[in-house]
């Protein structure tokens, strides 16, 4: 980003958006399953999945574009 005054838009919205421990986990699981096996991977993925987590596409990147279209 180079536009100074967007960055600063983007680091308050993400500073007031609302997130809780289940957005993070599914933000971070694709990162925290880099290092485990395959097997664990696919099991992992396959509990997210029927939990309605979809670790490719985490809901908290909806949640953040809807804050800035509502606020800018």
């Amino acid at each position: 980003m180079n536009d100074e005054s967007a960055r600063k838009h983007v680091f308050a919205a993400a500073a007031t958006l609302p997130c809780d421990k289940n957005d993070l986990a599914e933000a971070l699981a694709d990162r925290m399953l880099r290092d485990a096996s395959p097997e664990v991977v696919e099991r992992t993925r396959e509990e997210m999945k029927n939990a309605g987590w979809d670790i490719d596409r985490p809901k908290i990147g909806e949640k953040f574009l809807g804050w800035i279209r509502s606020h800018f």
